[in-house]
């Protein structure tokens, strides 16, 4: 598998995959015709949907909600989201204030509560 850098799935996703374009992990209900799949579809059982380049069209985004298909994604950046870098940044910060606290339930509870909060502010950006 490659190495990939990934934001948490609450946002917009964008991922750089070594040798690969900017992806982006969207919301099934958010793409439009006329987008790429980046990478192959497939349900939970692994059987594949639609193969990586097939450009979304109404009817294949029906199809694929209709199997329960939630998030999918696709080729470059089309939604507006935090970069790969600036998040990575936001994170890093974050869990360096959280490290001596991790032992303890409620901060542990509280470092992932305040992750969220902080992915779906950059997405307000």
């Amino acid at each position: 598998m490659a190495d990939s850098t990934v934001v948490p799935t609450v946002s917009t996703v964008q991922t750089q995959r070594r040798g690969r374009p900017i992806e982006q992990r969207i919301l099934l209900s958010q793409a439009q015709p006329g987008w790429r799949l980046s990478r192959t579809v497939e349900t939970i059982d692994r059987v594949r949907l639609c193969p990586a380049g097939t450009d979304l069209n109404p009817a294949l985004v029906k199809r694929l909600a209709e199997r329960g298909i939630k998030r999918i994604y696709v080729e470059g950046n089309p939604l507006p989201g935090p970069s790969i870098e600036e998040w990575d940044m936001v994170v890093k910060r974050h869990r360096l204030r959280f490290s001596r606290g991790r032992a303890v339930p409620f901060l542990a509870a509280l470092e992932k509560i305040v992750e969220t909060a902080l992915a779906r502010q950059a997405l307000r950006q």
